[in-house]
């Protein structure tokens, strides 16, 4: 978007557009940027920030400060019984983008699946 902007200017500059055009251009590109500044940026910056601390902090924690900060992330989990093993999660929604980047995670109804493993 700000790349967007700076040939918006670039066209401004060259005499391509007239002021009148650049100027109702440049408001819309604006206001599209202001809008990918919602607050939801702000919590996706504390989840991974809270992930970061939680990670340094595992290892010492509790068995009930642990579930505690599971219960931070997540809203759900899917167990098999059977094979005794975690197959899906569904993180609360500040967390869902950093889930999306966790490789072996597939995305389906904002749930994650964990991909069995290959061997």
């Amino acid at each position: 978007m700000t790349e967007r902007l700076g040939r918006l200017k670039q066209q401004f500059e060259w005499g391509d557009i007239e002021t009148t055009e650049y100027a109702r251009k440049r408001d819309e590109i604006k206001t599209a940027l202001a809008a990918l500044r919602s607050p939801e940026v702000t919590e996706i910056v504390n989840a991974a920030d809270y992930l970061q601390n939680m990670a340094r902090v595992w290892q010492e924690a509790t068995a009930e400060e642990q579930r505690d900060m599971i219960r931070a992330i997540l809203d759900d989990l899917i167990c098999d019984p059977e094979m005794k093993r975690l197959v899906a999660l569904k993180p609360k929604s500040a967390f869902r983008l950093l889930f999306r980047q966790i490789r072996g995670l597939v995305e389906r109804d904002n749930m994650f699946a964990i991909e069995a493993e290959v061997s």
